[in-house]
Parts: C-alpha cells; sequence; structure tokens
C-alpha cells in the first residue's frame, strides 16, 4: 500500500520541521520517501558563491586543526617523530599492554 502527500507553496523551513517530525515518529518497518523542490531566485549563482565562500572559511578553520605536528612534518629527524608521546599515542603504543603486533598469515609461516 502507498500514500502520496504533495505539499505545494509552503515554506520550506516548515516542510523541512514536518519531516523531521514524520522520521522521528514513523512506525518499525514503514518507509518513507521524500523529493523536496524548491524555486529560487534568478540571481542563484551569485547566492551559490556568497555560500561557498561561507564554506570555505569554515572548512579552512577545521582543516587547521588537522596535522597539528606541523614542525615535525620536515623534520630530517623520523627517530625524534618516532619517538614522540603525541605519535605512539596516535597507534596505541602508549597503551596498557603495548602496541598490537604484526602476525603473518598462516600461509606465510
Amino acid at each position: 500500500m502507498r500514500r502520496l502527500i504533495q505539499i505545494q507553496d509552503a515554506h520550506p523551513e516548515t516542510v523541512q520541521i514536518w519531516l523531521g517530525y514524520l522520521q522521528k515518529y514513523a512506525f518499525h518497518g514503514v518507509g518513507m520517501k521524500a523529493n523536496v523542490w524548491e524555486n529560487s531566485s534568478l540571481d542563484v549563482g551569485k547566492e551559490m558563491d556568497k555560500q561557498a565562500d561561507e564554506v570555505a572559511e569554515s572548512v579552512a578553520k577545521k582543516l587547521s586543526l588537522v596535522g597539528r605536528r606541523s614542525d615535525m612534518v620536515d623534520s630530517p629527524d623520523v627517530e625524534a617523530v618516532m619517538n614522540d608521546n603525541v605519535f605512539k599515542g596516535a597507534w596505541g603504543g602508549l597503551a596498557p599492554l603495548g602496541p598490537t603486533e604484526y602476525v603473518a598469515p598462516s600461509k606465510t609461516r
């Protein structure tokens, strides 16, 4: 059995709230599919460029948090990197039992 509900000329935020309500209180085993179309003004290109700039700024802020040890990236002293506590902790070297050892597959033993 299928049901079709069409909502026309509604505010997009109201539609999103209603769909969220339906998903939250849906019965188990009952699927729901929603096709949502939104109309835009003729200046949609300018709006998209503005949104792209905002997204680029937020991504740049988040990417600045990645790779916090940038002072050691170009370091020729690999042993200093290997013995660094942050590096050891990242792969489990500071765990109570130490790092997990590699065990070769039974075919190669």
